[in-house]
């Protein structure tokens, strides 16, 4: 009759249970929380497995199997174990829980704090602001409120016609929704208005955010600032700069036929003087083949200056950039060089020097002029030692060029690079006074620098960089 009366109360329990959700039983039993699922599996261990343990003994006792005490202690027994492999799996499935939940709590603030550094990196560059589905902006960052000139109370709650300009058409911004609704995200450049008018450029990506539906809810915008960039190109574009080209290009054109037109009439005047020379030298007096010598003089200097500007206004235009190895160029130069290497007994050391990629003919022109003139501008009855050496900073490399020669005095250390500037008289040193300008133009169209250090009497080292591209 006892059993009976309890599988009656069990059933009636499990029946009723659903139905009384005001007293919690149907949200603990049937929910999907971690204690829910727990109360389901211990159900079978403190319910069904005493009920039909009890009801076991209570037949083997009837039936005399065993004895009414030692059934009583052999049910104990069995429920004493029986209850302690319930809370150990419960405690099994607690602990493994508890394990989960801790991996996941710091994966959690391990992903918040990669979101916050990314967020502060991106703060950092970008100018952000978010808008909903009907162009609200929500958010901004400190950086869109700075190029905006609007303060964050001023723009939040606004529409994004608020930073609009009258640039683009009605077609742009029609394109642009339409990618965005289609759940893909836009790129582009966009020229905004700030708050006082002005107006600037920003290189746009609007990225539509969806929530758990599988519904855009809202638009994030990433913009940066390309204003100089668009200035630089409309400055490009403009006439005044292509009127400037176009002026460089006769300028060039100019340098050519002059250098190129004057070479016929100097030619035409060494032709009489070597015709006058020949037929009536015997005639002249040595005040007359003073003054022939004087112009023969003139007129090769003249002709060599000519060429060299001619040389000059070519430098750059007939090569492309290969990969250059500088040990090779200067193997080459010392070989150019021999002669006068050997007549005043110089030395030119290097070594280790890198491999670039720049103009062959012209780089080998500039270390020509450098060293010859290390070997050139030399102290009398000292020989010549010439020190050349590459240092790479912050990708550019910066050579060196070396001398113990007579040097240079701080007042014309910028006169030298000038194109036919001299500091000593002809008779005294050769040349015309280009070697130089050369070399800075040379550098130039390496889009590097060229300086020198110099004390009189003390020697020269000049410096110039070539990027390492």
């Amino acid at each position: 009759m006892s059993l009976l009366t309890a599988f009656s109360f069990l059933i009636l329990f499990y029946l009723f249970t659903p139905h009384f959700s005001n007293i919690g039983f149907k949200k603990i039993l049937f929910g999907n929380s971690f204690g829910s699922k727990i109360l389901r599996k211990s159900i079978p261990y403190v319910t069904i497995i005493p009920l039909l343990l009890g009801f076991i003994v209570l037949e083997i006792v009837e039936r005399d199997i065993l004895a009414l005490s030692f059934s009583i202690i052999l049910y104990t027994l069995i429920l004493i174990v029986t209850a302690f492999v319930s809370v150990y799996i419960t405690s099994n499935n607690i602990n493994k829980s508890y394990k989960l939940r801790k991996n996941i709590q710091r994966d959690l603030i391990l992903k918040n704090e990669e979101l916050s550094q990314f967020k502060y990196a991106l703060d950092q560059i970008a100018n952000i602001f978010i808008f909903d589905k009907n162009f609200t902006i929500t958010y901004v960052n400190d950086n869109f409120c700075k190029i905006s000139k609007f303060s964050k109370e001023e723009i939040i709650g606004q529409t994004n016609a608020v930073i609009r300009s009258d640039h683009h058409s009605i077609d742009f911004f029609n394109e642009i929704f339409s990618t965005l609704s289609s759940g893909k995200p836009w790129s582009g450049e966009i020229k905004n208005k700030a708050k006082d008018g002005t107006l600037f450029w920003t290189d746009t990506s609007i990225v539509p955010l969806k929530n758990g539906d599988d519904e855009i809810e809202e638009y994030i915008t990433i913009k940066l600032d390309i204003t100089k960039k668009k200035e630089s190109e409309e400055l490009l574009a403009s006439s005044y700069v292509k009127k400037l080209e176009q002026k460089n290009i006769e300028l060039e054109q100019f340098t050519y036929i002059t250098s190129h037109d004057l070479q016929e009439p100097l030619s035409t005047i060494s032709s009489f003087y070597e015709i006058l020379n020949k037929e009536y030298s015997d005639k002249f007096d040595d005040n007359a083949k003073q003054i022939f010598k004087f112009i023969k003089g003139a007129s090769s200097r003249m002709s060599q200056l000519i060429k060299n500007l001619l040389d000059y206004s070519r430098l750059g235009y007939s090569e492309q950039l290969t990969e250059t190895n500088i040990n090779q160029i200067i193997k080459d130069v010392e070989a150019d060089l021999s002669t006068l290497i050997f007549q005043k007994k110089a030395t030119i050391i290097y070594e280790n020097l890198p491999s670039l990629k720049v103009f062959p003919t012209i780089m080998r022109l500039m270390f020509h002029n450098l060293i010859s003139n290390g070997i050139k501008f030399s102290k009398p009855n000292i020989a010549p030692i010439i020190s050349i050496a590459a240092v790479l900073k912050n990708n550019i490399w910066e050579f060196s060029i070396k001398d113990n020669g007579i040097g240079i005095a701080d007042e014309h250390q910028k006169k030298i690079f000038a194109i036919f500037q001299r500091l000593h008289l002809k008779d005294d040193y050769g040349g015309v006074g280009i070697g130089l300008a050369h070399c800075q133009k040379i550098v130039s169209l390496h889009e590097g620098e060229i300086w020198v250090k110099s004390k009189p009497d003390e020697g020269s080292t000049f410096y110039f960089t070539i990027p390492n591209k």
